[in-house]
């Protein structure tokens, strides 16, 4: 399992703040590839590890968008018409930037000021292509795994 929390400086010993859940300071290594995997299989409509053209062009037009074939031909480089998971997950933009640190608190605080942590289902993606509501995802990840956050 993964573990997810904030990085914080403190003058408290590792020992007693790994002992301590209510003093989280775990980075998050694969919070990244956690994130890209969920989004990658909520386009995934029909969970078979593919995402085929209709799939995509369904999250696009369910945006607003419509014009999808540079980016589908961008996607499915052998033109084989599906792309796999773990494969669109690689495309999927990182949500952090440079401020990884600060948006993970800032993710936590409004978990902890009771904004909902819904896993991403259905309309994930925007008309262009991008995740829709990358927050709301990050909530659900951090929110979804037993012993990252106390409430």
């Amino acid at each position: 399992m993964t573990t997810i929390s904030t990085h914080r400086t403190s003058s408290v010993p590792a020992a007693e703040s790994a002992a301590n859940p209510a003093s989280p300071s775990v980075t998050p290594a694969k919070f990244l590839d956690m994130y890209r995997g969920a989004i990658a299989a909520a386009v995934d409509a029909d969970g078979d590890g593919q995402i085929s053209r209709a799939e995509y062009a369904a999250q696009i037009a369910g945006a607003g968008g419509s014009d999808t074939d540079a980016r589908w031909h961008a996607l499915d480089a052998d033109g084989d018409g599906k792309v796999g998971t773990a494969e669109f997950a690689k495309t999927v933009a990182d949500p952090f930037g440079n401020e990884r640190d600060a948006l993970l608190r800032r993710i936590l605080d409004e978990l902890r000021a009771g904004q909902g942590a819904v896993q991403p289902r259905g309309q994930v993606l925007d008309a262009a292509g991008g995740v829709a509501d990358p927050h709301a995802t990050l909530r659900w990840l951090a929110a979804s795994f037993p012993g990252n956050i106390p409430y």
